[in-house]
């Protein structure tokens, strides 16, 4: 994949999602290898590739398989959190493109505001944020700049990151809701028990007795199993699993 920023033609191509995931594999644990030395530096030249366009290899990466429990877990990559500058390189996060956002706009009769050139600059943040592996998140940020920032619903009091994570929870709790009457699943328990979930443990289902204790296959919208029991397997089994997953990817 001659561009990382092109990650998605990969999505509906399998053999080639394949191929691209195992020589990515390949090239980080040479890079693991390489930063291991203690007078590690990045060399453009030795390593054939900018440190900036290996950053987006890897969120080419991150953004292919954050769902595929065999794929991201163990696998040498440089971590994001903590990082805040490589080689010159500003490491951009979720954090970073808010509090840059944040700077930006302005606060006009009591909302805040921003102009066309500052939204042209804040849209090509968030596809450096989609570039570095947060292509969920940068979707959802997306959305809440062009709902809320655009259209001139965040009061000017509140801080945009504030604002932004409070419209995130509304969201996160709109779909707990939807997901609990369709499979008949008790909604306060799903809430707590997707809230304590950790993606780098995506086997344990936290509260899962009283999750599976919670399902009421008569009164669940999709009925598609037929009984109860098998609309339990099919729920526990991989449907929620998988929510889990997609709410986590998305929302965290």
């Amino acid at each position: 994949m001659p561009d990382p920023t092109e990650w998605e033609s990969l999505k509906s191509d399998a053999k080639a999602k394949e191929l691209f995931i195992l020589s990515f594999i390949d090239a980080s644990r040479q890079v693991s290898t390489v930063m291991q030395y203690y007078e590690y530096e990045w060399d453009n030249e030795g390593f054939g590739i900018d440190q900036h366009t290996w950053l987006k290899y890897e969120g080419a990466y991150r953004n292919l398989t954050y769902k595929e429990k065999d794929k991201v877990d163990g696998l040498p990559i440089m971590p994001l959190t903590g990082k805040t500058r490589i080689s010159s390189t500003q490491i951009i996060d979720d954090k970073y493109i808010l509090n840059l956002i944040g700077s930006r706009i302005r606060n006009e009769k009591g909302y805040k505001t921003v102009d066309d050139e500052t939204l042209r600059l804040i849209y090509e943040e968030i596809q450096g944020l989609s570039d570095m592996g947060q292509a969920e998140q940068a979707k959802l940020l997306k959305e809440f700049v062009e709902t809320e920032l655009i259209t001139r619903h965040i009061k000017a009091e509140l801080d945009f990151d504030e604002a932004f994570n409070n419209w995130k929870a509304e969201g996160l709790g709109r779909e707990v809701s939807k997901f609990a009457k369709t499979w008949g699943i008790d909604e306060s328990i799903l809430g707590r028990s997707l809230e304590q979930f950790d993606l780098g443990q995506k086997d344990l289902i936290p509260y899962k007795e009283d999750l599976q204790k919670s399902i009421d296959f008569d009164k669940a919208e999709n009925q598609e199993a037929g009984a109860q029991l098998p609309h339990l397997f099919l729920l526990m089994g991989k449907v929620l699993p998988d929510w889990f997953v997609e709410m986590k990817g998305r929302y965290s």
